[in-house]
């Protein structure tokens, strides 16, 4: 039959077919020299075959389920593609079954841009930063900040004698990375039983790095310097018990090319006798 200049035809079948026409206007294409949509592939231009969107200025939506089912705009107007409100982009894991997803808040003042670092991490325990921010765009980078959480405790007291040599503090460790410089501080509380000693303080630390502080005298109020402190002991002077003698200890930590624990020790100057550091003791270690 022949309709406005139009031949529709029937092809050789070896069965009867059955074509439904859609229930809405539109142009039903078929062939690919009119750039319709082809199971076998299709004649978009681009660098190489099977594209699938629009060559016209037009959003291209991906839909599921239904036609007000969009799940994914690839956008005509911006280098871009976006997804509908809070829509989850979903990794799937090898194991089957579990996903990670990246979503969108529910409300922004408004839009962000993210720049992922351009550069690899130098080490596995570098974290992403703010690196910078022009206007609504945020730029990443690495980070070497480690923060060492206040190493802390809750005990009556730590003895020792002289003659065991000096022990290791419960809670007062804190693992270092190699080749940083951390900041440094400490609150040692002291008091004897009644026997008449004082307390060394020394420190542990891993191998070629080294601790310099300032001792403060709180009772005193005044500042005592000290050196280099890996291992030699400071005497503290220390009261009977109850009374305690309070100091803080102020300064830096530097690593060489070996990470490890600063782990601070205690001891008596007096062989056979019990020395206590008390609860108000801490020691922290962090960077900027």
């Amino acid at each position: 039959a022949s309709v406005g200049g139009a031949i529709l035809q029937a092809p050789s079948l070896a069965s009867d077919q059955t074509f439904w026409f859609p229930t809405v206007g539109g142009t039903l294409v078929t062939d690919a020299s009119f750039s319709g949509w082809l199971t076998t592939g299709n004649t978009l231009p681009g660098p190489g075959s099977g594209l699938l969107g629009s060559t016209n200025a037009y959003d291209v939506d991906l839909i599921a389920g239904g036609a007000s089912n969009v799940r994914m705009t690839l956008l005509n107007s911006a280098a871009a593609v976006l997804l509908p409100a809070q829509t989850e982009m979903r990794l799937g894991d090898a194991a089957g079954g579990e996903y990670s997803a990246l979503k969108s808040p529910a409300s922004l003042p408004s839009s962000i841009t993210y720049i992922l670092p351009d550069v690899l991490p130098d080490s596995a325990r570098q974290r992403l930063q703010v690196a910078s921010i022009a206007g609504n765009t945020v730029t990443l980078g690495y980070t070497d900040v480690e923060k060492s959480t206040d190493v802390s405790f809750d005990l009556l007291y730590e003895g020792t004698e002289t003659d065991a040599g000096p022990i290791d503090v419960t809670g007062m460790a804190i693992t270092v990375l190699p080749n940083k410089t951390y900041a440094f501080e400490a609150v040692v509380s002291v008091q004897y039983p009644g026997q008449g000693t004082n307390a060394e303080i020394s420190f542990t630390l891993p191998t070629g790095a080294s601790l310099h502080y300032y001792r403060v005298t709180l009772t005193l109020n005044n500042a005592q310097a000290a050196g280099n402190k890996t291992e030699a002991a400071e005497v503290y002077d220390a009261p009977a018990a109850p009374d305690e003698a309070h100091y803080i200890l102020k300064g830096f930590v530097r690593t060489n090319g070996n990470g490890g624990v600063v782990q601070m020790r205690l001891a008596s100057t007096t062989a056979g006798r019990i020395i206590r550091l008390t609860q108000n003791s801490y020691m922290q270690i962090t960077t900027n």
